[in-house]
């Protein structure tokens, strides 16, 4: 990431790219309209003034029938790049609510103002030319945006993975079977057959519940197992693709560069250690 704190605001319709797992912590505010956000095992409806909160690595998607009037603010923060910059501030206890397993936070009205504030000056901010103040500025609100969600008296309803969001128990036994079994020949028709359903519903079913094909979320799933591999640098491709699933090297390469936008070669060699 070339840029420690990213700042995005779409009013028209919006689908997420094709990249749904992020080394970066992702804030997602809603501003308008309402969608579903399918985030590890679990699909969280959201509204107007709900924040969703993703920690690095987990798989997640946004998605609606309708996004005709959907608005929403995205937020990356690089926990490393904040790390790096600021090195006098103990970051574990600003991060930590990315750690503990939230996806959704209903907002309080009052909450809603201060956040909608932060915001905007954030734009404001990531609007100007590049330079060590725009850079020093966006740390100072990125670490403002932080410690508001990580305060005590947040004025917000946080919504954990053990209480809230919708669970299809069907789909959790697929997408925990998908995410012990990565590196086996899975397809949509082996599934079926393994869950006892039909091909058709099963494909109905995925979508309806995730946001993603069974095909794409797989790769998902491999693809992030991928990214860990890469960090050792005594592994080759061949035995890193075989490992998350994919007997053709050339094949992961193809389908990591379609998900991530680089190779597995240019991964390694920009994020590792």
């Amino acid at each position: 990431m070339k840029n420690g704190i990213i700042y995005e605001q779409t009013k028209q319709a919006h689908r997420m790219k094709e990249t749904h797992v992020h080394k970066v912590v992702e804030i997602y505010y809603q501003l308008a309209g309402e969608k579903d956000y399918f985030i590890h095992d679990r699909t969280y409806h959201i509204m107007p003034g709900d924040l969703v909160l993703i920690g690095e690595g987990v798989i997640h998607k946004a998605f609606s029938q309708n996004l005709d009037k959907s608005e929403r603010i995205l937020v990356h923060i690089d926990r490393d790049y904040m790390a790096g910059h600021l090195p006098y501030l103990e970051l574990n206890d600003f991060f930590a609510i990315f750690d503990q397993g939230y996806g959704l936070i209903r907002v309080s009205a009052k909450k809603q103002l201060q956040l909608e504030g932060l915001f905007a000056l954030m734009a404001e901010v990531q609007g100007r030319q590049a330079n060590g103040t725009k850079e020093a500025l966006m740390l100072g609100i990125g670490i403002q945006l932080l410690d508001m969600l990580s305060g005590e008296d947040l004025g917000m309803d946080l919504v954990t993975e053990e209480t809230g969001g919708y669970v299809n128990y069907r789909m959790k036994e697929i997408t925990d079977y998908i995410n012990d079994y990565y590196d086996q020949d899975l397809t949509l028709h082996k599934l079926a057959k393994k869950f006892n359903l039909n091909v058709h519903y099963l494909c109905k079913l995925f979508t309806k519940t995730t946001g993603f094909s069974s095909t794409e979320y797989i790769h998902l799933v491999r693809i992030r197992k991928a990214k860990e591999l890469l960090s050792d640098q005594s592994l080759n491709m061949t035995h890193i693709a075989e490992t998350v699933g994919y007997c053709d090297s050339s094949y992961f390469g193809k389908v990591f560069k379609k998900y991530v936008g680089i190779t597995p070669l240019a991964y390694r060699k920009t994020y590792s250690t």
